[in-house]
């Protein structure tokens, strides 16, 4: 479940989301291929961020996710 992973698990698990919807799970392979993709892992992530705090620049966001917990981000989304 992504409410309690490690940070690089949390990490891979929006890589696995961003692949499943058409985005590279790698920035360095969204810029060698960027007609192959609808973005890459960092746009996924963006959106999440905006969603849950309202903002386009925030420290961590695994962080974030610690602090809000899974009720509170599951009322944001």
């Amino acid at each position: 479940m992504l409410f309690r992973s490690d940070k690089q698990t949390w990490f891979d698990k929006m890589k696995d989301l961003a692949e499943e919807l058409g985005y590279s799970r790698e920035v360095k392979e969204y810029k060698a291929n960027p007609d192959a993709y609808k973005g890459h892992v960092g746009d996924i992530s963006t959106v999440l961020r905006v969603t849950l705090t309202g903002r386009c620049q925030t420290p961590d966001l695994y962080e974030i996710m610690q602090v809000l917990g899974k009720e509170e981000i599951l009322k944001r989304i």
